[in-house]
């Protein structure tokens, strides 16, 4: 019982992947573009390129690119932008910091590239999120 809480748990925190259905990855692969997720997950402050993903956790750029598409359904820039997003989502809901070093902190370099990305993400843009998220 207690093997399956933990790899449940694991799943849950993306340090597994569900894999549902016939791929062509092999076992070595998937656990590669799993470690690529969690890199993602983990480092997405940093500047990460699929050229940067890809070497630092053993794959080819193309077999990176399908694997996340297979497993994900997303493109690897596709993940960074989604963590970082999430991250900012916190950061509004969390704190006052004003909406411009939330962006920067986010890894968006013009404050206008910021709300740009957010708004189709969430469906509002930054300060609308932030007024809802202070609204009792």
């Amino acid at each position: 019982m207690e093997l399956l809480c933990q790899l449940f748990a694991a799943l849950e925190a993306d340090r597994m992947v569900e894999v549902g259905g016939a791929t062509t990855l092999s076992e070595q692969d998937i656990t590669r573009v799993a470690a690529a997720h969690q890199l993602v997950n983990e480092c997405w402050q940093e500047k990460l390129t699929v050229s940067t993903v890809a070497r630092r956790c053993g794959l080819s750029k193309a077999k990176l690119t399908h694997g996340f598409r297979q497993l994900y359904q997303c493109t690897v820039p596709e993940a960074v932008s989604a963590r970082r997003l999430e991250q900012a989502r916190q950061l509004l809901a969390q704190s006052d910091l004003p909406i411009s070093s939330i962006g920067y902190r986010c890894g968006y370099l013009s404050n206008a590239s910021f709300p740009r990305a957010f708004a189709p993400r969430f469906g509002m843009a930054p300060t609308e999120m932030r007024r809802l998220e202070m609204t009792p």
